[in-house]
């Protein structure tokens, strides 16, 4: 019977840390995860301002073009 409970303590410490393991896997798993969402949201927001940064820069040239009498 002594060795039964040996067993049993022993099969519930390893399980113990075989779920820690997974746990561990799965945090760093979620923590790539979130390195990649975060670097495509800074991809996005910096493309997004450039493109609207030379929009910007476009309709600005164009209205100076039109206000400048020099070249009319």
């Amino acid at each position: 019977m002594a060795r039964s409970i040996e067993q049993f303590k022993l099969k519930a410490a390893e399980k113990a840390r075989n779920e820690a393991v997974q746990e561990e896997e799965r945090r760093q798993v979620a923590e790539r995860n979130k390195g990649k969402a975060l670097q495509e949201m800074a991809e996005t927001v910096e493309r997004e301002t450039n493109t609207a940064v030379g929009e910007v820069a476009t309709g600005t040239d164009r209205m100076g073009k039109e206000c400048d009498p020099d070249d009319r």
